[in-house]
């Protein structure tokens, strides 16, 4: 069985009931023999409970999973609309998160034609999946490429064939890291950037995490940069930075750990659920 601390009831939006509904589930998980806690830092997703990968796959293993919803984000699309109402002018669209694709759907819900016969590149199976359902795209390519790193790689094999003789059209977060754009810019490759959402901190952050304080984690696993960002504060004023292991997914992530002084037990060298319970399994073997 698995926990989130988001995963406020129908009925009630009451945080205080909220923790005592997520105390009894981890008590009852652990009576069964767990492997472990783990505290999964991510977004904050409708239907995390029931949907999340990670947390299907943590449960299968054992492991006591305690999700901290670490992000929000809000959409601003309109120069985004604007671009996609003019899909002669590019070759196709780089989607580096969910989010991303996300935004496309807010500022165009039912993309233009032309779109939809161009090559996309996105990151990530969840990207893959969300661009595939919310935008009707079906010729993807980089989902299995594992960071941004690896995804730039294969645009510049791309462009140097002569397959992208337009720009890139980049919708990302005003977070984004320049790991993507520089390397495109490096070689030539031509993108526009559109800023299309802003990510911010969780508003009930800092509740959850002393919640989760209380139940002694032993892996904290962070899944974005800016997820390090906000929760580190909060993470250091309740005391969990000293006693768990830290798992990154991916080595940017990783990169903002280590930045920040904090140390990485183990680097997911994909963004899937797969990886992470490899990385978890190596970190029990003795």
């Amino acid at each position: 069985m698995s926990v989130t601390l988001n995963s406020v009831c129908r009925n009630c939006n009451n945080l205080h009931c909220l923790f005592e509904q997520a105390s009894y589930y981890c008590l009852k998980i652990m009576a069964e023999g767990s492997r472990g806690t783990v505290a999964l830092f991510k977004s904050s997703d409708e239907n995390a409970l029931n949907d999340d990968r990670y947390l299907t796959l943590l449960e299968e293993n054992n492991f006591t999973v305690n999700l901290v919803p670490t992000l929000s984000f809000e959409y601003q699309t309109e120069n985004l609309r604007e671009r996609l109402q003019q899909p002669y002018k590019y070759s196709g669209i780089i989607l580096t998160s969910p989010r991303s694709a996300e935004s496309v759907n807010q500022a165009m819900a039912d993309l233009l034609c032309a779109w939809k016969e161009m090559r996309h590149y996105c990151v990530g199976v969840k990207t893959g999946e969300t661009a595939v359902n919310l935008l009707g795209l079906k010729n993807l390519v980089g989902q299995t490429c594992g960071n941004a790193e690896n995804l730039s790689s294969l645009i510049v094999k791309d462009f140097q064939k002569g397959c992208i003789p337009l720009p890139l059209l980049f919708p990302c977060s005003s977070l984004k890291l320049d790991t993507l754009p520089r390397t495109l810019a490096e070689h030539n490759v031509p993108i526009d950037i559109v800023n299309s959402y802003v990510t911010v901190p969780h508003p009930h952050l800092r509740d959850f995490v002393m919640q989760l304080s209380q139940k002694k984690p032993d892996y904290l696993v962070f899944f974005s940069p800016s997820g390090v960002t906000f929760s580190l504060p909060y993470l250091k004023e309740f005391g969990l930075i000293a006693s768990v292991k830290n798992i990154s997914l991916g080595n940017t992530t990783a990169h903002a750990l280590e930045e920040a002084k904090i140390g990485v037990s183990r680097i997911c060298n994909k963004p899937t659920p797969e990886a992470l319970i490899i990385a978890l399994n190596s970190l029990q073997i003795k």
